[in-house]
C-alpha cells in the first residue's frame, strides 16, 4: 500500500500555482486538490472555478474543421460540440452526421438475405440502422 501524503496549506498552495484553473489542478494534482477542498482552502488558492468560452459560429467552425466527423468532433471537443448542438449550428457547419447515410445502409443491407446475416456481416451498418429504426424498411416482415 502506498504511503499517505499529508498536505499542508503551503504545500497545496505551491502545487496549485502550477495550474491556471481548478479543473487543471484537479486533473494534474488530484491529491493536493482533494486536500484543498477537504480543508476549505480552495477559495484561498485563487484559482478560477471555470474557464468559460463564448462560442461564436465562426469559432465553432474553426474548431470543427480539425475533425472529420461529428463523432470525432464530439469526442475531441465536447464543449464546442455541445455549443454547436445547443445553437442548432451542426448542419450549418457542414460536418457529416455519419458515414452511414440511408442510401449507403440500404446498399449494404441488400447484400444480405435477412437481418441476422446483416447483423453479423456488417455490424456498424446494422447498429446505425437499428438505432435509426430502419430495419423494418430494409427487411419488411
Amino acid at each position: 500500500m502506498g504511503r499517505k501524503i499529508i498536505w499542508s496549506f503551503e504545500a497545496v498552495q505551491s502545487e496549485a500555482k502550477k495550474y491556471s484553473s481548478r479543473h487543471a489542478f484537479s486533473k494534474g494534482s488530484p491529491g493536493a486538490c482533494t486536500a484543498a477542498y477537504k480543508n476549505h482552502w480552495i477559495e484561498r488558492l485563487g484559482l478560477p472555478k471555470k474557464i468559460s468560452i463564448k462560442w461564436t459560429l465562426e469559432a465553432l467552425q474553426a474548431e470543427a474543421s480539425k475533425y472529420s466527423s461529428r463523432s470525432a468532433f464530439s469526442k475531441g471537443s465536447a464543449g464546442a460540440y455541445r455549443a454547436a448542438l445547443r445553437n442548432g449550428w451542426l448542419e450549418e457547419m457542414g460536418l457529416p452526421s455519419s458515414k452511414w447515410t440511408f442510401d449507403k445502409i440500404k446498399v449494404e443491407a441488400h447484400k444480405y438475405s435477412s437481418r441476422g446475416p446483416f447483423q453479423i456481416g456488417s455490424k456498424n451498418a446494422y447498429a446505425v440502422a437499428l438505432r435509426r429504426g430502419l430495419l423494418d424498411k430494409l427487411f419488411p416482415k
